[in-house]
């Protein structure tokens, strides 16, 4: 196509096209669409060309115009019988068409509203494929802003077309260099049709042209800029598979190869990490385990068979002088925390300091004071540290061999990032709830440390390809029991018009003594998720959790926030129907030690009744509490709706979660609520959870974790992340610091100079 009127960038020369070269100097453009494309980060070829289509339309099926109905989406091979511009309410360009060789039958009108060009690119005796949706005005068969296109093998058409534009005829399809004009291949209508993500500032149409065209002038031979981790399947078949299948098997063949090239990217990353990781010199933090035998003869139960296999794997980690780099994944309430506190008995008794870093004061103080109960007795130094409380008491004698009367047993919030609260010789890292802290947080913690042992945690059941994925570079141990003395928990779905039941069994928990939890989406009428929450949900697993956006995995559009419950207006509602209980309110907004005030009176049963965002969603536990009711429950994600769940049966008597919701079976949110009532097992509701949403949406913004995923199929395909991880290592052995010429890619790849550097 010609531009007119416009600036000039670049050229079009047809020899030499590179993915790593800029848009304005691979190809014309008018100054407006080439800001809108920086606008939307796509600078070079590459960025455009492996931006994949969110769809594709199959624009080769062709209809006749006789027996078409209302509706129908429809390709169709018409002639122009009439042209020019009419008036209604507003001015538009209508051509009248009918089948081809028939001028007395049967007529579409073809009418474009606001798109000028279209006049000057359309003329009467052309010949026309179009595609769009068939309608009926007033007993005219219309179609509304078609896509189309003028037949190839038309010459009449273009010539119309060239001298409508001032042009001679062999203008009107020009190719780059001055090469001889070629007849113009169908883009838009008669194939399988990309749809793209939309770019404002340009015109689907305008990109899908720009797209063809690269295509076009990519040589055969082309590589991808990285490394090439398929070459079997050449790179530029790929990318034309990819946007201009000729049949969908291709287009699917085309993405599994590209997304083969981006999760060995990632894999590669995560090796090269493990690698340095491993050749690092680390510390024996496991000598002795008195003070884990103390601990446990202490006990009122026995560890469960997982926890005990979980605690050796972390010990034989600890025994050995190389930096230990481990997830402890368990569902909620299996008892992560106790493991945890072993490995940092282990540590101290090694003549070590242990540190945990939990995300929130409230889950800080409520291990710390856990622990001064647990190491009753015992000779271990315990210190609490946040921003707004240190606190060294509870202690009955220093470690024997400590000689600066240092905590040896640290547990702290962000504030052990900083210089005057850094453990002193860290011998072991604990991070808890690791998702909801930054990469470079977690990194300055590490850190603080002379190569410490470093235990991850995690409560959000992760689906098992995507723990391949996030913690590739991490030995993982799985808690997949509960503890026997855990009560059980009873879910069940109620539509909020019978409440009348649900308060009658509320006031019968409150007469036994019992507590109850009552979640709402917001904190007020009229406000974001975020707000409710006290922070935006981000971070890996988290998004998992919640789905991140507004539509939370399934719910209602942000439209209809306003319908949703609100703990403030809960809290008023909650307190006249229950005038003989206390009735707390806590929420994000409150500060650190209003947050803690709040959970301190629930814990001690001053409080009976908690109305509550989901910022109980981490770490609260009060096993008093057996009743929970979550209000609007479609509105929460599926791995969410779990972790609330985990607040109640923590204690040994049968707990009830109660989830409100209007929905209706087979609308959106409906079947997350199903599969949450019909188990308990978390890392099942994961597998769900992924199953329903997709990778995409399950990873959320925990995709600042892993770059941006263009292509979802690895994420959910174990086969491809292990022939990733194959492919990674093999590269890792033969060149270790990857000093080969084939492999500077690679080599900018881990530098963190090539976040966005591509691989094939």
């Amino acid at each position: 196509m010609v531009y007119r009127d416009v600036e000039v960038l670049g050229s079009r020369a047809m020899a030499g096209l590179r993915l790593s070269d800029a848009l304005h100097e691979a190809v014309t453009l008018p100054v407006r669409e080439r800001q809108a494309l920086a606008a939307a980060q796509l600078h070079t070829v590459a960025d455009l060309l492996l931006r994949a289509p969110r769809r594709y339309e199959d624009r080769r099926i062709q209809r006749e115009l006789a027996g078409l109905a209302e509706g129908e989406t429809v390709c169709l091979r018409l002639h122009a019988y009439s042209a020019g511009w009419r008036f209604s309410y507003k001015r538009y360009f209508e051509v009248s068409a009918g089948n081809i060789g028939d001028p007395h039958g049967v007529r579409l009108l073809l009418r474009w509203f606001n798109m000028p060009y279209v006049a000057k690119l359309l003329a009467v005796g052309m010949r026309l494929s179009v595609y769009g949706r068939v309608r009926f005005f007033a007993g005219r068969m219309c179609m509304i802003n078609p896509d189309f296109e003028v037949m190839e093998d038309e010459d009449t058409g273009h010539r119309l077309a060239a001298v409508a534009l001032g042009e001679t005829p062999d203008e009107m399809v020009q190719t780059p260099g001055g090469a001889e004009p070629q007849p113009a291949a169908s883009v838009h209508t008669g194939r399988i049709v990309p749809i793209y993500r939309a770019v404002v500032g340009v015109s689907p149409r305008s990109l899908r042209q720009l797209v063809w065209e690269l295509l076009q002038r990519l040589p055969a031979d082309v590589e991808p800029l990285g490394y090439d981790v398929a070459p079997a399947y050449p790179y530029g078949e790929a990318l034309r598979d990819l946007h201009f299948p000729a049949e969908m098997e291709a287009m699917r063949k085309a993405r599994l190869r590209l997304a083969l090239g981006e999760c060995f990217g990632q894999q590669f990353r995560v090796a090269w990490r493990r690698m340095r990781t491993l050749a690092r010199p680390g510390q024996v933090t496991a000598t002795t385990d008195g003070y884990v035998e103390e601990l446990l003869a202490g006990l009122p139960f026995a560890l469960t068979g997982a926890q005990q296999r979980c605690l050796s794997e972390i010990r034989a980690d600890m025994e050995v002088p190389r930096p230990m780099n481990r997830l402890l994944q368990g569902d909620v309430g299996s008892g992560k925390t106790l493991v945890a506190l072993c490995a940092m008995l282990l540590a101290v008794e090694s003549g070590k300091t242990a540190a945990m870093l939990a995300p929130t004061q409230i889950l800080a103080e409520q291990h710390y004071h856990r622990f001064r109960r647990l190491l009753h007795g015992m000779d271990v130094r315990l210190s609490l540290r946040t921003a707004d409380r240190v606190d060294d008491s509870g202690l009955v004698l220093e470690a024997p061999d400590a000689d600066d009367g240092a905590p040896r047993l640290v547990v702290g919030t962000h504030a052990l990032l900083y210089n005057k609260n850094r453990p002193a010789r860290l011998g072991l890292a604990v991070i808890d709830e690791q998702h909801k802290f930054g990469v470079e947080q977690r990194e300055r913690f590490i850190n603080s440390g002379d190569c410490p042992d470093v235990l991850v945690m995690t409560a959000t059941p992760i689906p098992r390809t995507l723990t391949l994925t996030m913690y590739g570079d991490l030995d993982v141990s799985v808690i997949d029991e509960l503890p026997a003395q855990r009560g059980k928990i009873v879910t069940a779905l109620r539509n909020p018009d019978h409440m009348k039941r649900v308060i009658r069994f509320m006031h019968s928990e409150l007469a036994a003594g019992r507590q109850i939890y009552i979640v709402s989406p917001l904190i007020e009428e009229r406000e974001s998720r975020e707000d409710a929450d006290g922070v935006r949900k981000g971070a890996a697993m988290s998004a998992a959790g919640t789905g991140g956006g507004g539509t939370r995995g399934g719910g209602t559009r942000d439209s209809a926030r306003h319908e949703r419950s609100a703990a403030v207006t809960e809290l008023e509602r909650w307190r006249a129907e229950f005038p003989e209980a206390s009735v707390g309110l806590l929420h994000g907004r409150l500060s650190a030690e209003e947050k803690s005030a709040v959970m301190g009176a629930f814990q001690s049963n001053e409080t009976q009744v908690l109305v509550a965002t989901s910022v109980v969603e981490v770490g609260v536990d009060v096993p008093n509490a057996t009743l929970m009711l979550i209000n609007d429950a479609e509105s929460f994600g599926l791995s969410q709706l779990h972790q609330l769940r985990g607040r109640i049966g923590r204690g040994s008597h049968r707990s009830y979660c109660i989830l409100l919701s209007r929905s209706k079976q087979g609308e959106p949110g409906y079947a997350k609520l199903e599969i949450l009532c019909r188990t308990l097992n978390g890392f099942e509701i994961a597998e769900e959870d992924f199953r329903l949403r997709g990778p995409g949406d399950v990873l959320g913004t925990a995709q600042s974790g892993l770059g941006s995923v263009q292509y979802a199929e690895w994420l959910s395909d174990a086969r491809l992340i292990h022939r990733a991880r194959r492919e990674a290592e093999a590269v890792l052995r033969t060149d270790p610091e990857l000093s080969r010429p084939e492999h500077a890619a690679l080599r900018a790849l881990v530098s963190g100079e090539g976040e966005t550097a591509v691989v094939g």
